[in-house]
């Protein structure tokens, strides 16, 4: 939204009005701040519910606003008032909720993938510390076709272990970002027409140089 509070066109959204396939992958749910903003028009970036209901409700020229959803947030589509992914899937979304299913997915139809009640698990405590990578490779496969696609991906979670202080987990965070942008590196070498931008929102935490004294994650 604007300052007045007036839905504004995203890059999702334009993607999508010219044709294009959409999706998103990140590590956080997908309703948090970053994929939303991409998506949702809400006034808050905690009102998840509403958020979820608006990537079903809300159409662009008729058609759902993104294709292939990928990260985690079952407990803001899977509540006691709605269903949202019976909801999709009535509409011919393809729903896994395992990373194991992610190899299943058809390139027909969309797909929702939830991994999680809420973000996904710290990549150091994941079943697959490379989820990142995985979700990437998935979601590029569902989108390609001949009129092009945008692909959102995030790797929520070096900012919320920077938020933390945590630096065993910003350290596996980023080693799954990592592995992702190798292999993103690879295919975009391979597929010349893509573009790749990429940057980071903000700095959070940081290494403090102790001398005489403590050493400190601040």
């Amino acid at each position: 939204l604007d300052v007045n509070k007036q839905p504004v066109t995203t890059v999702l959204h334009q993607a999508k009005s010219k044709g294009m396939k959409t999706g998103l992958a990140v590590t956080s749910q997908i309703v948090h701040a970053t994929p939303a903003a991409y998506v949702a028009h809400n006034e808050s970036r905690r009102n998840y519910n509403a958020i979820a209901d608006s990537f079903f409700d809300d159409r662009l020229n008729g058609q759902f606003k993104v294709d292939v959803m990928l990260g985690g947030g079952t407990d803001y589509f899977i509540r006691e008032d709605r269903d949202l992914t019976a909801e999709f899937r009535a509409e011919g979304y393809q729903y896994i909720d395992e990373y194991a299913q992610l190899k299943s997915l058809d390139t027909k139809g969309g797909a929702l993938g939830l991994f999680a009640p809420t973000g996904l698990p710290w990549a150091a405590d994941d079943t697959n510390p490379l989820r990142l990578k995985d979700m990437t490779q998935t979601a590029i496969r569902l989108l390609e076709n001949s009129q092009g696609y945008f692909l959102l991906l995030e790797a929520s979670q070096v900012d919320w272990a920077g938020h933390g202080r945590d630096i065993h987990s910003a350290m596996a965070e980023m080693h799954d970002l990592h592995v992702m942008l190798e292999w993103l590196a690879e295919y975009q070498q391979d597929h010349p027409d893509t573009l790749i931008v990429m940057t980071a929102d903000h700095s959070t935490g940081g290494l403090t140089l102790g001398a005489n004294g403590d050493y400190r994650w601040e």
